[in-house]
């Protein structure tokens, strides 16, 4: 049993220190460009791609809701999850894998 419980402390320093060192969480994927169509709005295209109409907006410098056929939009999809969430999935993570060794 005791070696089990220095077995678990040890690997949880482990994984702490390699996810100090570790970028935030960014789902990594090439931004496309939307190319609209007549009847679409900020809203509905904001919508298709699962963002916000406000960061819609901004990442394209839109001063409103105007929009005209043809123009092309970026649609930047990066998702950033922020640090404190990470540092919670990551302790919960650490106790379901300590709890493994413990029972071992």
């Amino acid at each position: 049993m005791f070696n089990g419980k220095i077995s678990c402390m040890i690997l949880t320093l482990v994984f702490m220190v390699s996810f100090t060192f570790l970028p935030g969480l960014k789902a990594e994927a090439a931004d496309p460009v939307h190319t609209v169509i007549s009847g679409e709005t900020v809203e509905s295209i904001a919508k298709t791609y699962e963002i916000s109409a406000e960061q819609l907006m901004k990442t394209n410098g839109l001063p409103d809701d105007k929009l005209f056929a043809g123009q092309k939009l970026t649609i930047i999809q990066t998702a950033y999850i922020p640090s404190i969430y990470q540092w919670s999935e990551r302790g919960k993570k650490n106790c379901e894998i300590c709890e493994i060794f413990h029972r071992v």
